[in-house]
């Protein structure tokens, strides 16, 4: 969809595994601008959560892509 055209879906992974390598405050900014526009997508539990989590760990089972292309999704537990 439209955020991961825009490499939004990326915001918290490394520029080395594909993604915008922004830092938190950056984070926020979204979450807040997601949640002003009701988006219907689990914005921060992928891109604000599980996408960073996964790309400090080394992403070891290559999900990463997925989530920052948008065809995945994640929840945290």
């Amino acid at each position: 969809g439209a955020l991961a055209e825009m490499g939004v879906l990326g915001i918290g992974v490394s520029e080395e595994r594909g993604g915008l390598g922004m830092g938190e405050l950056d984070w926020v900014l979204l979450a807040e601008e997601t949640g002003y526009a009701a988006l219907p997508h689990p914005f921060v539990e992928t891109a604000c959560v599980v996408a960073p989590l996964l790309d400090a760990d080394g992403d070891p089972d290559s999900v990463l892509d997925g989530l920052i292309d948008g065809s995945s999704q994640a929840a945290a537990l």
